[in-house]
């Protein structure tokens, strides 16, 4: 007797995918996930894709079950966060207090469910108040591997996060990254390696600094664009710390390197030294490259010109990105088709 438990798993899929897209799908799925082992795995992955964490709430002792860490730890004992390709992470403000004890160990706890054989293929990252304990647990070696899967990472610090190194080891385990935001970076990036892994097909880089802190030096710019030569589309770091007794051969080469770069329409470095207001007309790098720009804007997609650098949700962002790129499975790409109504 043929029953629901023998349907072809594209059936199953389909069915499950539905459903997601029904008023209340979140419900509906859940009960679908109790009708056999082949719905259990359709509802789950879609279920469970994006994953939201409030850390002003969260308590691993808490007893309540809807707390988001006893859920993501219920996810990691089941396996099914392995399914989860979105992570947004939101940590308190810096104007509360918190006991360093405890905030250390929702860090810890955080960081294991994202490790060993069954962590989650997580596509998008987004942490907003990261504080100093997350940063040292996400800048450990056993989180390499995680973040190296990442397309997008999204990072908002607060004033007092000065973990400098990790915020280095992090970004230069992105190696397949392809859009890295970090506001009120309280870091500077110096030297001749880049700030992202050489090998990552990186497109759009923010870095902003908090209030006047420079975030990068031109001789680190030129390196991260070096390595991201014919993938970098969107940049906006600032404010740069620029070396007054070697400035101008420090824009020349920026300039130059900008303009080889085929899919560059938007370069930000904030306001350029006076010195050279006169010899360029202006104090923007990007007024200077703009004829360069001019010829690559109207290569780009409207609805990538639409964002103009600014993604709110990575979520709807990396549903685009993995349909346009094709760098993925069919299955993948069945589970993340984007729908443009």
């Amino acid at each position: 007797m043929a029953t629901v438990a023998s349907l072809p798993q594209e059936v199953t899929d389909q069915i499950a995918m539905l459903v997601s897209h029904e008023h209340g799908s979140s419900e509906v799925l859940k009960n679908l996930r109790l009708v056999s082992r082949p719905f259990w795995y359709s509802a789950s992955r879609i279920l469970f894709r994006r994953f939201y964490i409030d850390l002003e709430n969260a308590d691993p002792s808490c007893p309540n079950g809807q707390d988001d860490i006893m859920a993501l730890l219920e996810l990691s004992r089941s396996g099914a966060s392995r399914f989860i390709r979105f992570m947004r992470v939101s940590g308190r403000s810096y104007k509360q207090t918190s006991e360093p004890t405890k905030e250390a160990e929702l860090a810890g706890t955080i960081a294991k469910c994202l490790q060993g054989y069954m962590r989650p293929d997580l596509k998008a990252l987004d942490f907003y108040n990261l504080s100093d304990s997350m940063l040292h647990e996400f800048s450990r070696p056993a989180m390499a591997p995680t973040i190296a899967g990442l397309r997008f990472l999204k990072v908002v610090g607060y004033p007092g996060c000065s973990n400098g190194m990790e915020i280095r080891l992090i970004l230069q385990y992105c190696e397949n990254v392809q859009a890295v935001e970090w506001s009120n970076c309280q870091t500077s990036f110096e030297g001749p390696t880049g700030i992202i892994h050489p090998k990552a097909p990186l497109e759009r880089l923010r870095l902003n600094g908090h209030g006047d802190e420079a975030v990068a030096t031109p001789e680190c710019m030129l390196a991260t664009v070096r390595n991201a030569r014919n993938t970098i589309r969107y940049l906006s770091v600032y404010p740069m710390r620029w070396q007054s007794d070697a400035v101008e051969e420090q824009v020349e080469e920026l300039v130059g390197e900008f303009n080889s770069c085929p899919f560059l329409y938007h370069p930000n470095l904030g306001l350029l030294p006076e010195s050279l207001a006169g010899r360029y007309g202006c104090r923007s790098i990007l007024k200077v490259l703009e004829p360069h720009t001019n010829e690559v804007i109207p290569t780009i997609s409207p609805r990538e010109m639409k964002c103009y650098g600014r993604y709110p949700d990575y979520w709807r962002l990396l549903q685009h990105d993995i349909v346009r790129l094709r760098k993925c499975s069919l299955d993948e790409l069945y589970e993340y088709k984007w729908n443009p109504a």
